[in-house]
Formats: C-alpha cells, sequence, structure tokens
C-alpha cells in the first residue's frame, strides 16, 4: 500500500509462493483434484535480511487457522560452501513455529537459504520443500543479501515529511489473500497475521490496489497548551492522541482507505496558542487533505457520576445531505462502542447557542469543528468515547493502552461499516465495445488492478479493462473474457497453466498444488510425461517422487566398482574418462585399481580408481613420476631427480651436468656427456675460456696465430676493456684481442701493446696561408673505468683513483676501498650498511642503505591492535580475495582472524610480526598461491619447496604453519634457543644467526652467503614491497 508520507520500507526478503491449500478451479479434471488435507502454509518472515555477527535470526513460519504445531525443524544451507544446517522451532504458538539461530563468529560469514520445513499436526508428519513451492528466501551473515525483497512501496513527500533521515522503518509480510502487512517490528507482523484470522477480520478484509482511496482525518481532541479534560491521575490529550494513532492503525489495514492525523505528538495543531485558532487549524488541515470524513475524537467530563458514550453529527440545516451522511456516521461509531459495553448516550446534534447562522440564514451547529466542516464539504463528528471524570468509566475503558486499542479500534469498525454501507465505491461504465471503472469521486481507474464484487480486473492508461494475456513487470497474468482475473488451473489450447492466487503465471519453476507438485517451463506451460532434471512428471504433469532416471553411474558389486552407462553398457578392456579422471576397466568391465601393465607401459590407479598422471606418486616404500598421460617415467631424469629402469626415484644421485672440475690444482670443465674441450675457445655464461691441448683451462696471456689475449685468474677472457697486467697496461677489443702499435682514443699503446703513459696525439691542420703547422693539440686526458685482473677501479684523467672514500659516477654513487678496488654487496661504512648492485648492471651501484632486524619489537607501533590493523590494510590495499573458505579449516576465518594469529606467534619468539606477515605475502601471493604449495598445506613460506613439483611441508593448521615460519626466521636471524616445540623440521639445517637482517635473506646479498632464497635481491624486495608500505598505513 502506497503512503502518502514519507516512509523508508524494508520488505520482508522472500519469494513468496501465496496459496498452497485452496481448491483447484472448476476447469481443472476432476481426475486431478486430489485431497487438500496438509495444513496450508500462510506466511514466512525473515526477521533481518543481513545478520552481523554476534547476532541472532528469527525466522517465523506460519500456518492456516486451527493448525496446531506440535513440532517443527527448518533446514536451511549456505549457498556458497553447500553446508546444510538444522534448527527446532525455539517457540510454537498453535499455528506459528518460530526458529532462532545464533551466529557468534566471523566463522558463519555468507549467504544461507531457507530449504524446507518439516512439522507435526495431530500426530502426522509432513514436509515442504521450500523452492518446488517457489519460496525463495535467503539472508546474510556479516555480508548485504543479495536477493530481491518480493514488494517494495516508495514513499512520497508531502509538506509534512521531507526529511529521509526521519522516515520510519517498517517490516512488510504478504499474506495468503494477499494483503500487504507493514509494521514496525517481526512481533507485529506476526500478530498483524494472527488478527488477520481472528474476529477482527473485518478491520482487514480488503488489501486493494486502487489508487484512488477515501480519505478519513483523525482529529485527536486538544493537545500542546489544552489539557482537556483532567481525572484519575491523567489528561484528556494523551488519552485521546493514543485512541486516535490506534484507529488510523486499524483504518490503514483496508486498501481503500488513506489516513491522516490533525496532530502525532502533544502539540497545538498549526502551532495555535488559543481555541479558536486551534480548531479553525484542525478543520483547515482537513481541507488541505481532501478529507472525505472528519472525526474529532474526545473524553467526556462532568460530574463523577456521568457515564456513557455519544456522539455529535451536524444539524440538518443547510447542506442537509452532509448532515445525514454526519449522522449515518456517528451511528455507526456509536453501535461499536456501546456493543464494548459503553452506555449509550445517544447520537446527538447541538445547536449554536449565540444566533450564529450558516450562509442561507439557517441555525449553525454549536461546535467549531463540526460547522467549519460543512462549510469546507465534508461530515464532521465528535467522538466522545466515555466519561474521564468517572472512575467506572474510565477503569473499564480508560486505564491502559489495551482498553484505549480496543476503543480505537471500535472507531475504525465503526469508519468501515459506514463505508461500506454508505460510500459507493464506483461504477461499470460501457464504451462501445470496452469497458471502464469510474470511483465514486468521477475519476477512472487507470493504470491499476481493482477487485469489483470480490473479482481483480487491470485498468490500462487510458482506463481500459483489459482481457487476455497481460504482462506487467515481468509478471504474466491471464485475464477471462469477462476481464476477471485468473487463478488456479487454465487450459488453453490444449495446454495446461496455473496462477497463484495473486493471478501471477507459475513459470520456470517447480510448484506445489495440493499434495502434487509440477513443473512449468519459462511459458507458464506444464511439463508432462518426461524429465525434468533427475525427476519425471507423469501424463496428468505430476512429480512421481522416488521413480529414477537412468542414468551414468557407478555401480558397486561384491566388493567390485563397475560404471554403467544409461543405456545398460559398460566399458571393458578400454580406458574412459569419467568427470575429469581416467579409468580402466578390465576384460569383465570391473574398474582396475593399483598397477597397471598395457603394452611394455606401466599406469598406476589410486584407490579410488582415478589414474595418477602429471605428477609423483608414493607407492609403498618407493615413489614414481607419472607423466600427463600417466605414463610411469623409467631410467630418466625428472628434473633433479632420477628414476631407474623400474621407474622408482633414486635419492641423492646427482644428476650430471657441465660443470667445474678441479684437478691438482687446475681447472677444466666436464660436459654432462663426458666430454671436455681441448685446443679451443668455449664460452661458459656470459664468459669466454680457453682450454689448452690437454683440456686445462688457460689463465694469464694467451697468443693464437700471433694475436694476443689475456685470461683473468679466473680464466675469463678479458674483453674490451683496459686491464693493467702487473706494472703495465693493456687494451682489449670486444673478441679480446690485444691493441698494439696504435691509438686507442687518446691513448698510444706501442708493439707490445703496452700503454705510454704521456704521450700525445698529433693533430696536423693547414693554416689559412695553406702552410703547414704542426700544431699538437693538448689532448685532455677522461676519467674512465678500468678492469684490471676481473676488478674495476676508476681512473682520473690526471690518473689517480679514489680510496676508502665514496665517489659520485654518472648519477650513481660507487664506494672503492683502500686499494682504490670498486666494492659490491653489503658493505659497512661509517657504521652505516650500504648495499652496492652486485653482478646486475649498473654493477657496484649503491641501490639500499641500511639494514631491517628480524628481531625486536614491531616497528609499525608498540600498540597491538595497530599492527594487527596495518597488516590488515595492507592486504585490503592489495585488492586480492581473502579465502575465507579454505583457511577458515585451519583457525582463521578471516583475514583479521589470521593477522591475530601472525601476530601472537611472532611475538612469542621475539620475531617482528610485520616481517612474517611481509614473507607470508610475497611467498603466496598475498595467499592465492598457485604453485607446488597448496593452500590446505597451511604452509606460508614455502618451506621444503625445494622446486619442480615438491610441495613441502604439510602443518595441522593456520597457527602451525605461521609457527613454523617464525621458528625458521629465527634460525637464521638469532641464536637464541625457541620458546616454544619445535615445528619447523628445517630449524636444524639453518645455519644460526647467518641472516639477522631482512635485507640479507637473500643469498646473494648475504655477506657470509647464506640466506633462505637464492632469487636476487630476496630480502630487500620482501622490505621495498611487502613490509615497508605499512610504515605509512
Amino acid at each position: 500500500m502506497r503512503k502518502k508520507h514519507m516512509r523508508s520500507m524494508i520488505s520482508v526478503v522472500l519469494c513468496f509462493a501465496m496459496v498452497l491449500s485452496l481448491m483447484f478451479v472448476s476447469n481443472v479434471e476432476a481426475s486431478e483434484k486430489k485431497d487438500d488435507s496438509e495444513p496450508a502454509l500462510e506466511y514466512v518472515v525473515i526477521d533481518n535480511p543481513s545478520v552481523t555477527t554476534p547476532g541472532t535470526q528469527k525466522i517465523v513460519v506460519g500456518y492456516s487457522k486451527g493448525t496446531v504445531l506440535t513440532s517443527a525443524a527448518l533446514k536451511y544451507k549456505n549457498v556458497t560452501t553447500g553446508e546444510e544446517y538444522s534448527v527446532e522451532a525455539s517457540d510454537i504458538q498453535e499455528s506459528a513455529a518460530v526458529f532462532k539461530m545464533t551466529y557468534e563468529d566471523d566463522s558463519w560469514t555468507g549467504t544461507y537459504s531457507i530449504e524446507d520445513v518439516t512439522y507435526t499436526v495431530d500426530g502426522g508428519e509432513y514436509s515442504l520443500n521450500f523452492a518446488k513451492c517457489g519460496i525463495e528466501g535467503k539472508f546474510a551473515v556479516n555480508q548485504i543479501c543479495e536477493t530481491d525483497p518480493d514488494a517494495v512501496v516508495e514513499g512520497e513527500k508531502t509538506e509534512e515529511h521531507t526529511d529521509i533521515n526521519d522516515a520510519d522503518v517498517s517490516f512488510t509480510a504478504i499474506t495468503q489473500d494477499g494483503t500487504v502487512y507493514e509494521e514496525d517490528s517481526i512481533a507485529e507482523v506476526i500478530n498483524d497475521a494472527i488478527d488477520t484470522q481472528s474476529v477482527d477480520s473485518e478491520i482487514a478484509t480488503y488489501a486493494g490496489r486502487a489508487a484512488t482511496r477515501l480519505v478519513v482525518v483523525l482529529d485527536p481532541g486538544h493537545g500542546g497548551y489544552d489539557p482537556g479534560a483532567i481525572a484519575n491521575g491523567t489528561n484528556e490529550k494523551t488519552l485521546t492522541l493514543k485512541i486516535a494513532q490506534y484507529c488510523k492503525d486499524a483504518l490503514e489495514k483496508n486498501g481503500r482507505i488513506q489516513v491522516y492525523m490533525t496532530r502525532e505528538a502533544d502539540t497545538s495543531v498549526g502551532g495555535a496558542t488559543n481555541a479558536s485558532t486551534d480548531l479553525k487549524n484542525r478543520v483547515s488541515f482537513a481541507a488541505s487533505k481532501n478529507a472525505d470524513l472528519f472525526v474529532s475524537i474526545h473524553l467526556n467530563s462532568a460530574g463523577a457520576a456521568a457515564y456513557g458514550a455519544e456522539v455529535y453529527y451536524p444539524n440538518s440545516n443547510y447542506r442537509s445531505d452532509i448532515g445525514q451522511e454526519g449522522q449515518k456516521l456517528a451511528s455507526s461509531i456509536q453501535k461499536q462502542l456501546v456493543n464494548l459495553g459503553l452506555y449509550n448516550r445517544g447520537v446527538k446534534v447541538r445547536q449554536s447557542e449565540n444566533g450564529s447562522t450558516y450562509p442561507d440564514g439557517s441555525v449553525q451547529d454549536y461546535y467549531a469543528v463540526i460547522h467549519q466542516s460543512k462549510r469546507n464539504g465534508f461530515p464532521g463528528i465528535i467522538v466522545e468515547h466515555a466519561f474521564l471524570t468517572n472512575a467506572s468509566d474510565y477503569q473499564k475503558y480508560l486505564s491502559s493502552d489495551e482498553k484505549l486499542k480496543t476503543l480505537g479500534e471500535a472507531d475504525a469498525k465503526g469508519i468501515i461499516e459506514y463505508i461500506n454501507n454508505n460510500v459507493q465505491f464506483g461504477n461499470w461504465q460501457q464504451n462501445g465495445s470496452q469497458w471502464m471503472f469510474v470511483y465514486y469521486n468521477g475519476v477512472y481507474a487507470k493504470n491499476c488492478w481493482e477487485k469489483i464484487d470480490g473479482l481483480w480486473y487491470y485498468f490500462d492508461g487510458n482506463g481500459i479493462m483489459q482481457t487476455g494475456w497481460l504482462n506487467l513487470n515481468g509478471t504474466c497474468y491471464y485475464l477471462n473474457a469477462n476481464g476477471s482475473m485468473q487463478t488456479g488451473w487454465l487450459k488453453q489450447d490444449g495446454i495446461w497453466y496455473y496462477f497463484t492466487t495473486s493471478g501471477a503465471r507459475v513459470s520456470n519453476c517447480w510448484y506445489w498444488v495440493g499434495q502434487q507438485c509440477y513443473y512449468f517451463d519459462k511459458d507458464g506451460k506444464m511439463a508432462a510425461d518426461t524429465w525434468i532434471g533427475d525427476y519425471y512428471v507423469n501424463t496428468s504433469g505430476a512429480w512421481i517422487p522416488g521413480m529414477e532416471k537412468a542414468v551414468d553411474k557407478w555401480i558397486r558389486t561384491s566388493g567390485h566398482w563397475w560404471y554403467r552407462h544409461a543405456d545398460g553398457s559398460y566399458t571393458k578392456l578400454n580406458w574412459e574418462q569419467i568427470g575429469n579422471q581416467w579409468y580402466y576397466f578390465d576384460k569383465d568391465g570391473w574398474m582396475v585399481t593399483g598397477w597397471l601393465k598395457l603394452s611394455d607401459t606401466w599406469y598406476y590407479m589410486n584407490s579410488s580408481g582415478a589414474r595418477v598422471s602429471d605428477s609423483w606418486q608414493w607407492v609403498g616404500q618407493q615413489c614414481y613420476y607419472f607423466d600427463k598421460d600417466g605414463r610411469m617415467a623409467a631410467n630418466t631424469w625428472i628434473e633433479d631427480y632420477y628414476v631407474n629402469a623400474n621407474g622408482a626415484w633414486i635419492p641423492g644421485k646427482e644428476k650430471p651436468v657441465d660443470k667445474w672440475i678441479n684437478t691438482s690444482g687446475r681447472w677444466w670443465y666436464h660436459h654432462a656427456d663426458g666430454s671436455y674441450t681441448k685446443s679451443n675457445w668455449e664460452q661458459i655464461g656470459n664468459q669466454w675460456y680457453y682450454f689448452d691441448k690437454d683440456g686445462w683451462m688457460v689463465t694469464g696471456w694467451l697468443k693464437l696465430s700471433d694475436t694476443w689475449y689475456y685470461m683473468n685468474t679466473n680464466g675469463t677472457r678479458v674483453s674490451n676493456c683496459w686491464t693493467w697486467v702487473g706494472n703495465r697496461c693493456y687494451y682489449f677489443d670486444q673478441d679480446g684481442k690485444m691493441a698494439a702499435d696504435t691509438w686507442i682514443g687518446d691513448y698510444y699503446v706501442n708493439a707490445d701493446g703496452a700503454w705510454v703513459p704521456g704521450k700525445k696525439k698529433d693533430d696536423q691542420k693547414n693554416d689559412q696561408n695553406g702552410n703547414q703547422n704542426s700544431n699538437q693539440n693538448q689532448a685532455q686526458t677522461k676519467a674512465q673505468w678500468v678492469n684490471t685482473s676481473g676488478r674495476w677501479w676508476y681512473r682520473h684523467s690526471d690518473g689517480s683513483c679514489t680510496k676508502s672514500n665514496w665517489e659520485y659516477i654518472d648519477s650513481q654513487w660507487y664506494y672503492f676501498d683502500k686499494d682504490g678496488w670498486m666494492i659490491t654487496g653489503y658493505q659497512a661504512v661509517g657504521g652505516e650498511w650500504y648495499y652496492l648492485q652486485k653482478s646486475v648492471a649498473p654493477e657496484g651501484a649503491l641501490t639500499y642503505t641500511g639494514v631491517t632486524s628480524i628481531m625486536g619489537n614491531s616497528d609499525l607501533s608498540s600498540d597491538k591492535n595497530t599492527v594487527i590493523n596495518k597488516m590488515v590494510k595492507m592486504f585490503q590495499k592489495s585488492g586480492r580475495y581473502y579465502p575465507a573458505d579454505k583457511l577458515n579449516a585451519g583457525g582463521a576465518g578471516s583475514i583479521e582472524a589470521f593477522c591475530q594469529i601472525v601476530y601472537d606467534e611472532a611475538v612469542k619468539e621475539g620475531v617482528k610480526p610485520e616481517i612474517v606477515f611481509g614473507q607470508a605475502m610475497k611467498e603466496t601471493g598475498y595467499l592465492q598461491f598457485g604453485g607446488a604449495v597448496k593452500i590446505e598445506q597451511f604452509n606460508f613460506a614455502g618451506l621444503g619447496a625445494i622446486g619442480g613439483s615438491v610441495a613441502g611441508a604439510q602443518f595441522n593448521n593456520v597457527a602451525e604453519g605461521i609457527r613454523a615460519q617464525v621458528q625458521h626466521l629465527k634460525a637464521y636471524a638469532s641464536k637464541d634457543s625457541l620458546t616454544q616445540e619445535t615445528i619447523d623440521q628445517r630449524f636444524n639445517l639453518v645455519t644460526r644467526g647467518s641472516a639477522p637482517y631482512v635485507e640479507w635473506l637473500g643469498q646473494k646479498e648475504n655477506p657470509n652467503g647464506f640466506g633462505w632464497a637464492t632469487a636476487w635481491n630476496y630480502g630487500i624486495s620482501l622490505m621495498n614491497q611487502y613490509v615497508r608500505p605499512m610504515y605509512t598505513l
């Protein structure tokens, strides 16, 4: 129902399949009608679309009036994991069962759907599957529920309510008869549903879809400065406001009535400060709302003996029609009040006592709200409910909110009875061959549904009654030839359709009708004599429970498995792919397990029969490798691991590789096939080496075909640079050939190839007179890098070099030792550590300053929560999805829980938590894994994963995996003992204290040559990319 004041609605999250217990309509064949003894579902209410932990969800399932439940159980499941849960009813109130679920922590995070309910009535047990009834009920824990609400009632702005922040919040429920209820709590929704089955049903019998409604203005008497009558410890203004509110609540359940109140708080109307203005403002308010009826609610006062109820209505002077309607309205309300037991003081007219007249000169009514209402064209009455000054009236009718509610509802009944008996809602009008409906106020029904004489009709934008198929906002209806909306079964052109009591055609789902379940396709056509998935429906369209569809499936016979196809056949002496796995079946069709030999090729089938492929597999005490086709490898190398002729891995056997060998102090290069180079060059890595006639590596001077070369002490050929040999400097070109008797830039080398210092290059020029002048340029000697015996130094233009100091060269800083050699790797200078690029261009350049201790207190903060929050933010900043579905099994259902574990485990051993967290993120790609190590191992640092397909260590839970990582870090960073039992199986393999700093975890950067990983810049990248960014979060 649309309200004309701003009202924010929270719709109960349901796809509501309305009536399950109605009899079929007459056009269903008798043979298809079934006994309908099972209790009918009335309503389902989910308290909260989303629950935040710790929190409680309530679900109420209600059945038809007269049903007495003795027990009930609700089944629901997590739609992501598929895990199912069952909960017994926590409370049963005759036909309604209340289910209460408590969610204590983040492990319950997810979206849940209600599946079915099992209940007991009169000793019989029944079960209802919500999905097959078309009901899709969902709610979420710590998430936003994505299910669309069924009924969203939008608010409209008026002069009185314009601030959305002040909007009321209510619950909405839809019952079997289509009534829409809006309340402030789930309890009120349930109470309303129960109320609609009780003796007060005439209050809420109509849930219309009409766009035009009668306007009733309720006027709670007095207020603000004016208390009205005062007696029995209370006052009139307080009680009339409550009666009016209860009356309004009851009236609003009727779809044809729009209700307003002149005041909704303890105030005068329109800010009036005197009675005359206040009364005028009340009627003016009613006129502004286009009131059809004005009901002013009061309590009487007099001597203590006076008691009972009376109602004043307009006289018959001037607009006698209004007086007549007022009398009817007054009589209707008075009857309801008398029915409560109030003494009948009658309905009355009171004439003006000061000679005041209406415009026609006739005597005016005494009461201002009555004669002003008449002048504005609508009947106004004053209801004096009881005497506040009478002790008996007060005690019986006014002394509690419950009694005041009874008075308000009696007023509402009287108003509704008057409307039903005296207000003609509208009339049919024929327009040629078409029909239209005009309301009592002359407005035509347009773009709306209207219930007329118990039947529903739809009128288009021109007011024309529709017939035939009608699609509104994706919902399909059928309107018969007389325009009435179809419900129940409909057979058209030999096809059966079914329409709910709301008129919606059932489509694309299973739907229970009585005791039978039917399937309707996307066009609403009932399926018959066919399979819907794994369910069969007979020629009448009814589902046949228990009928098994012939499908491919596994069958176990006498302890052996075989696979039967839908046509009854099965595979023999062949492979068959089932799902994503390959299986082999023997000559009798039995599934093979264990070893299998086919045409000299061995395969291994695990205990489930699935072929082992593309992986290592332990069989007994031996480990074997099977390729992507499942073939066992034999007598070959699998990466760095050797399997013998029987396919078994030989631990410890070293793979032949090209490698250097030192024999008696001399080096030679052994190829994997056993050969070695003699009297020739060989490029190894990025360097060239020369081997003599016996295969020994040459060092020092080498002459080949009158060309001189120089080989460093490590055997590498000097190329494309200057190098010192003894006290002389030589230049070798890009092919390593020594230059002789020539100029290299501005430097001259003699016939022996030695640089001649000081010799200047001549530059001959012709002067302007054509004379030859021999002018000697003042050639400037340039500063440049020089490689001598494989080590670099920087020669200045004057021949000097820097020693034991820094020098800024080509936009980079370099450090030179006491002999002038360029330093690479980590170097301590002046108490500070610096990293100088090693083996990567520009070699020797300063790329990183400082080191970070692994042990100690966190550098993020001294506050535990701050440290954890920064780690959480670092993960969130990565944009990666937290794998709660996997890590919850290990005790870390959220990133917050994961970071809590990291902090606790790190602090116990004195390791900085952010180092542990950063390394785990680096090693796992922010917990996405993807390599040989799987998330189920809870191995967050690749412990034991030595390459290839070796997965490494397995831990029982997240805490153990983090603890092992912490212990391994402590092994590198400290020589102190562990405070907890050793979990890290590789702890004793580490050289203790060999990497006290994060930056030294990389072996190539570690001055001692030890470390966690062999990759370049391992520790430095860990700091730069995963740890240091947390400092500024």
